[in-house]
This record gives structure tokens, C-alpha cells and sequence, in this order.
């Protein structure tokens, strides 16, 4: 082949190259830091659950509620957590029961929360029908504050 012809295609296949050569791109999903003290509603078939991530001393916690039928509360659980990345912590405990492993991360631009490895139908916080609250252990029973491993 002559100099003439290599030359273009040598630039044409550079040109053809170059998308696959830059940088990937950027992370733009939010941290699970970010859904600090933001409750997360579960859905089930009674009054229903919700989680929220807190942080204290540098380590976090979720505080787990299970609302009640005619009582706003029927329990109040506080777990350890494992921060696995900046879009996962896990958390697990023992429950009457089951063993529970929960799996709480984001995935895509929303929070997901993961039970035994079945994902849980939530509701994302700061929907509108996501409560807003001021003290996260408010309602909690003092004997709550026991952390679950």
C-alpha cells in the first residue's frame, strides 16, 4: 500500500477510536449518605414498615419501625450496618421470626431495599407521601436503642 492511503485510514481509524478512549463517565447516582435521616416506607400487608439511615459517631445505623393498626407503633429496632461502598450498606438481625439480611443501596437514581434477597416495594423518600420527621428514635421505646448485630 502507498503512503497516501495508509495515512487516512491510519487517521480514520483513530478518529473511530477515540470515543472508546475516553474517559468513563462520571458516577452521577447519589450516595447512600444522602438519604440520611430520611425515612423509607415499606410496603407490606399489615400497617406497614419504615427504615432510616442515621449516623452517629461516624458510624451509621438504621432504625427500623413496624407500625401497628390502631398504635402508631408496635416495635422500634436499631441495626448496625456495614458500609460496603458509597451506594450500599448492609445490615442484618434477628427478629421472633427470621433472620433478616437487608441490603439497602442505590440503584440507577433511587434508593432500593433488598430483604433476604427479594427486593421490598418502598415508597422514596421525599415523595409526598414520605413522612417527614424531626427526632428519629421519636416514638422508639428506650429499650429500642439496643443495636441489633
Amino acid at each position: 500500500m502507498k503512503v497516501k492511503t495508509v495515512l487516512p485510514l491510519a487517521f480514520g481509524a483513530l478518529f473511530l477510536a477515540l470515543p472508546a478512549l475516553a474517559a468513563p463517565p462520571e458516577d452521577t447516582r447519589p450516595k447512600i449518605g444522602s438519604y440520611l435521616n430520611k425515612p423509607i416506607l415499606m410496603e407490606d400487608s399489615f400497617a406497614g414498615q419504615s427504615i432510616t439511615l442515621v449516623k452517629e459517631n461516624e458510624r451509621y445505623y438504621v432504625v427500623r419501625r413496624i407500625f401497628g393498626s390502631g398504635v402508631p407503633m408496635i416495635r422500634c429496632m436499631k441495626y448496625e450496618t456495614t458500609l460496603k461502598s458509597d451506594y450500599r450498606i448492609d445490615f442484618s438481625g434477628t427478629t421472633s421470626q427470621a433472620n433478616e439480611k437487608f441490603v439497602l443501596m442505590v440503584e440507577d437514581q433511587e434508593v432500593a431495599l433488598y430483604l433476604n434477597g427479594l427486593k421490598v416495594v418502598i415508597v422514596q423518600p421525599g415523595s409526598a407521601s414520605a413522612p417527614e420527621l424531626t427526632n428519629i428514635m421519636e416514638g422508639c421505646p428506650e429499650r429500642a436503642n439496643h443495636r441489633l448485630r
